[in-house]
């Protein structure tokens, strides 16, 4: 199932650059309302985790440019054991736009 959320974390480039900015502002919110929410598909939950993670980072995931220079550390990292469980609140909380 990560890798439906990766490949629903890797569309939300797309959307701006094809003019259809509220299909990919609802994908974004839908997904990050998603995260560790049991009810939610699980495609869905794991995207959901990826955007917050990226957050987290400072990345826009909706931006083409700032998603591939994280892209490796995603690849690289062991996505089940990191997202396991919420993301601890940090200092500055960071909302979705």
């Amino acid at each position: 199932m990560w890798v439906d959320g990766m490949c629903e974390l890797l569309s939300l480039p797309v959307f701006d650059p094809m003019g259809i900015h509220e299909v990919g502002r609802r994908h974004y919110l839908l997904g990050w309302s998603s995260a560790w929410n049991e009810l939610a598909l699980r495609n869905q939950d794991y995207a959901g985790r990826l955007i917050r993670w990226c957050r987290r980072k400072k990345i826009d995931v909706r931006n083409a440019d700032q998603l591939k220079k994280v892209l490796p550390e995603l690849w690289e990292m062991d996505l089940g054991a990191v997202l396991a469980q919420p993301l601890t609140r940090s200092r500055t909380p960071v909302a979705p736009q």
